[in-house]
């Protein structure tokens, strides 16, 4: 047996093992957003880093869940339960082929400034993952760049 016929068995043999052991694996993709600069008109501050590793981000079409986190902003829900009464459309965060779609919401945005609302909407006319300008828009807060969430350098596995 050769070098690589041996390491090709050993990772099949894995792949075996790991997928039909757990039926319910999904990938979690993490990344960084990028909130901006601020309003020139001071109408909102720029968020700056916005760490998504807590998001999961399902490989088929499902809804997104997890938070994301900005020291300046706090906790970024895709948590269906923390979306109810969004402005418009689906109250979720969710995956439709290679895009994203629907709402996140910064959770205590309206204790921040001059911000009322939270909701970031994660797709629109000319905007969004699966468009040309791959960012999401809070009417407090500004262009959000959402690439991370589908362009990462990981893939981390979660057993669930």
């Amino acid at each position: 047996m050769t070098y690589k016929t041996t390491l090709l068995g050993i990772a099949l043999a894995v792949f075996i093992i790991v997928g039909f052991n757990h039926p319910s694996v999904k990938a979690a993709q993490t990344g960084w957003l990028w909130g901006g600069t601020p309003s020139a008109d001071g109408a909102y501050q720029g968020i700056g880093w916005i760490d998504a590793s807590g998001v999961t981000v399902p490989t088929t079409d499902a809804d997104l869940s997890g938070y994301a986190w900005t020291p300046y902003y706090g906790w970024l829900s895709f948590t269906a339960s923390d979306l109810a009464g969004c402005p418009d459309g689906n109250c979720h965060a969710y995956r439709q082929g290679s895009a994203i779609k629907g709402w996140a919401k910064f959770l205590a945005l309206g204790t921040n400034g001059t911000a009322t609302n939270g909701w970031v909407s994660l797709s629109g006319t000319g905007y969004g993952i699966g468009s040309a300008a791959p960012y999401a828009w809070s009417d407090d807060l500004g262009w959000i760049d959402i690439a991370g969430l589908m362009n990462v350098p990981t893939v981390n596995i979660q057993f669930q």
